[in-house]
């Protein structure tokens, strides 16, 4: 009595299949994974067919089809994976997973955009909502501009497309002061500006971390919040470096810092040590509010001011 076990003509012409369309995909630079989501259920199909083919040959004394656990468990898999294929595309899944293997990861630069300052004594930034920022200062009378941004897309096109999406530079002059508003979505990670140095500049930040490196700066600059604020002065710079309201232990670099009643850095560090070690002593008994911490240090002839206010982390230093 002939014997025959069930999936053994599906599978032969499922491999058969296979073998052709990834040859073919691979001739015309298809992608695979395309072919395979779109023609998974001919596996069904096929072994429906050969399924009802050995019921029909059945009826001859001389065939006999078998079952064995492990056909059974195959077929269960390919059924349930089916499913889950099927349940997977419908709520997008697949659609995610076929993006991702299509995707490469691409380092992009924004246009520069350019704003004419040459009317403006007062520059105020806004950037709340912006990453980090890189500034320097030029003796140009123009604000300039640009971004840098992480970007995984499925073409170059594509990335720079949702960069310039994320990106969002506008301004607008009242008198003699230039407001700059900069906003960044989640593919920004660094905006670079270049400001005049002759020109007063002020910067609200939140928790936009900055760099300004290297500085002259020719006129009074405030600096309000920060996570994280990075100055870097040039050897000839005339400046009054101020910070208001800093945790002494979270202030850096390498100049030397004094507070309103002649406090170095380090005393002030060894009496925050001392209390953080044996608990705040009963020094304001009415409750009445502290000042804020001031420390300054100075470079040069301080013929302007730098205010720091607000930045969880300070570090100032002059290069040699």
């Amino acid at each position: 009595m002939r014997q025959w076990r069930v999936g053994t003509l599906s599978m032969g012409l499922l491999l058969l299949s296979s073998g052709i369309g990834l040859l073919y995909a691979q001739l015309n630079r298809i992608a695979v994974m395309d072919l395979a989501l779109k023609w998974w259920p001919l596996i069904l199909i096929l072994l429906g067919i050969e399924v009802l083919i050995q019921y029909y040959f059945r009826k001859d004394e001389q065939s006999k089809i078998k079952y064995d656990g492990f056909s059974i468990i195959m077929i269960l898999i390919i059924v349930f994976s089916g499913v889950a294929i099927q349940t997977a595309s419908h709520f997008g899944l697949t659609d995610y997973v076929q993006r991702e293997l299509r995707s490469a990861d691409y380092e992009l630069t924004t246009p520069t955009t350019k704003v004419d300052a040459g009317k403006a004594r007062n520059i105020i930034i806004h950037a709340e909502s912006a990453p980090h920022l890189v500034v320097r200062d030029s003796s140009s009378q123009e604000v300039s501009i640009y971004g840098r941004g992480h970007i995984r897309a499925e073409s170059r096109e594509e990335a720079v497309k949702k960069l310039a999406e994320n990106v969002q530079v506008t301004s607008r002059q009242d008198g003699d002061t230039l407001y700059i508003d900069l906003e960044a979505g989640i593919y920004l990670y660094n905006y670079y500006l270049t400001l005049p140095a002759n020109a007063a500049i002020e910067m609200e930040l939140n928790s936009t971390s900055i760099d300004i490196s290297p500085a002259s700066i020719n006129n009074n600059w405030v600096i309000k919040g920060g996570s994280r604020t990075k100055v870097t002065l040039m050897p000839g710079a005339n400046i009054l470096v101020s910070v208001l309201d800093a945790n002494p232990s979270s202030i850096y670099g390498n100049v030397s810092w004094l507070d309103r009643d002649g406090k170095t850095l380090v005393d002030l560090r060894q009496e925050q040590q001392a209390r953080d070690n044996y608990g705040e002593m009963n020094e304001n008994p009415d409750n009445s509010p502290s000042e804020p911490i001031l420390l300054q240090t100075t470079v040069g002839k301080p013929d302007h001011k730098l205010t720091l206010m607000e930045s969880s982390e300070v570090s100032v230093n002059i290069l040699p």
